[in-house]
């Protein structure tokens, strides 16, 4: 079965809100760096479940990811684990999601999903050329795998990245 991973970075975030870094709302150029981000993943498979930490700048992510691509019948879950989830929960993350859904995007932050991204790029790619996602930043692997749990990318996918 044909499966799409995206992982998107959330755009870029005001320098502090009163609630605490987790309260921080996107800024006008995280705005624009979702929408752009938004309009390159438009090429690709809709998803069709989000998962999405629960600070405010990713929900605000989702918001306008869900927004541009008319995604109103995907499932949205909000983890609170996904705040700056380490490579290791994201992995448990990804392998927990229900298998009919095919196209799965997770919204979070840094350091965790760059150095997903890096643990699963291949020999030959550029890794030394990898300095991480950028806000706005997003990386999505096609594969076959009958569960999520079969994810493994370093084996017959295509990556994409923007």
């Amino acid at each position: 079965m044909q499966r799409r991973l995206t992982l998107l970075r959330h755009g870029h975030a005001e320098a502090s809100a009163s609630g605490g870094d987790s309260d921080r709302a996107l800024d006008e150029s995280g705005r624009n760096e979702v929408t752009t981000a938004a309009a390159a993943l438009a090429r690709l498979e809709k998803p069709t479940r989000l998962i999405v930490s629960s600070a405010r700048r990713t929900r605000e992510t989702a918001a306008i990811l869900t927004q541009i691509l008319a995604l109103q019948a995907a499932q949205i879950e909000y983890l609170p684990e996904l705040y700056l989830a380490s490579n290791g929960t994201l992995r448990r993350v990804i392998d927990a999601q229900p298998d009919e859904h095919t196209q799965l995007c997770l919204i979070g932050h840094n350091p965790g999903l760059s150095d997903f991204v890096y643990e699963t790029l291949p020999e030959g790619l550029p890794r030394e050329t990898f300095r991480g996602l950028s806000t706005g930043g997003w990386t999505s692997w096609q594969f076959t795998a009958t569960s999520w749990r079969a994810f493994a990318p370093k084996v017959g996918y295509t990556i994409t990245q923007g």
